[in-house]
C-alpha cells in the first residue's frame, strides 16, 4: 500500500516545486537562516499540496485512465488503491500542507500569513483544473502555468520579498512555455483520444506558433528582470545560461521528443 501511494504522489514531479525557492535565490536571502527555514517549509508544503492534487486528479480521471496504455497501470486506475482510501490520503496530505508552514515558529521565524492565501488559491485552482479547466482549450495550459506562478509568488511571500513585475512575468512565461511543449508532445504521440479531449482542439502548427511567441517573450522579460534596479550586477550574466537552457530544451524535444515529462529531461540530459 505504501509503495502504491508513493507512486501516486509522483516524487519525480516534486522538482516542479523548486519554483517556490526562486525568490530565495534571486533575492539573495539564502544567507539568512530565517529565510532558508521559511523557504524550505514552504517548499515541503507545496510538495504535500501537489501530491494531494495528483491523487485527486487520478480519482476524477479513473475511468479515462483505465483506457490509457500507461496511466492504466497507476495504482488508483488499476484498483490497487481504492477511491475511498485515495480520498483519505489526499485530504491528509492537503491538511499537512497547511500545517507544515507553522514549523518555522519553532525557531521563532513565522511565515508571512499571506502565504496561506497563495497556497489555498493553488489548491483550489488545481482542483478546478482537475474537474473542468483541463478540458478547455488554451485555458488548460494557462491554468498549469498559473500553478507554477503561484508557487513562485508563494515562495516570495513566505520570506516577505517584494515581487518584481518582471519576475512575475518571467515565471509566467517560462511556465507557459513548459506547458505548451508538453501539449505539443502529447499531440505528436497520437494521444488525441477520449482520454484527453482537449487535444483535438490543438494542432502542432498552432502549438509551435504559441511556443515561438512565448519563448521569445520569456527571454526578453528575463533580460529586463536582470536589468531591474533591484538586481545584482552579476544577474545579467545568467541570461546566457537561460537562453542556452531554453534552446537546449527545444533542441531535445524536436530531435528526441520527451517534452511531455520535463522532469525526465532535467534529470537525464547531459549536454
Amino acid at each position: 500500500m505504501i509503495k502504491d501511494i508513493i507512486i501516486e504522489i509522483r516524487p519525480k514531479q516534486w522538482i516542479k516545486n523548486l519554483f517556490v525557492l526562486a525568490a530565495l535565490v534571486f533575492s539573495r536571502k539564502f544567507i539568512y537562516m530565517e529565510s532558508v527555514i521559511q523557504s524550505l517549509s514552504s517548499f515541503v508544503s507545496f510538495i504535500l499540496a501537489s501530491s494531494a492534487i495528483y491523487m485527486v486528479n487520478d480519482i476524477f480521471d479513473i475511468e479515462k485512465d483505465r483506457n490509457h496504455p500507461v496511466k492504466s497501470k497507476r495504482p488508483i486506475a488499476s484498483g490497487k488503491i481504492k477511491c475511498s482510501t485515495a480520498w483519505i490520503v489526499a485530504v491528509g496530505l492537503g491538511g499537512l500542507s497547511l500545517v507544515v508552514p507553522l514549523t518555522p515558529l519553532i525557531w521563532g521565524y513565522p511565515i508571512n500569513a499571506n502565504f496561506y492565501l497563495i497556497l489555498i488559491s493553488y489548491i483550489l485552482l488545481m482542483i478546478w483544473y482537475s474537474v473542468g479547466l483541463k478540458n478547455r482549450v488554451i485555458l488548460d495550459v494557462m491554468a498549469v502555468a498559473s500553478g507554477f506562478v503561484l508557487r513562485a509568488i508563494a515562495g516570495a511571500v513566505a520570506i516577505s520579498v517584494k515581487i518584481s513585475g518582471w519576475f512575475f512575468f518571467s515565471a509566467l512565461l517560462l511556465s507557459l512555455f513548459l506547458a505548451l511543449v508538453k501539449r505539443r508532445q502529447e499531440i505528436l504521440m497520437n494521444q488525441k483520444s477520449a482520454h484527453r479531449k482537449v487535444l483535438k482542439h490543438y494542432s502542432p502548427q498552432f502549438i509551435d506558433q504559441m511556443i515561438s511567441i512565448v519563448c521569445a517573450s520569456t527571454i526578453v522579460t528575463y533580460l529586463l528582470y536582470t536589468m531591474d534596479r533591484t538586481s545584482t550586477f552579476l544577474l545579467p550574466v545568467t541570461v546566457v545560461f537561460v537562453i542556452y537552457g531554453i534552446f537546449r530544451y527545444l533542441y531535445i524535444i524536436h530531435q528526441y521528443g520527451g517534452g511531455e515529462e520535463p522532469e525526465k529531461i532535467i534529470f537525464s540530459d547531459i549536454p
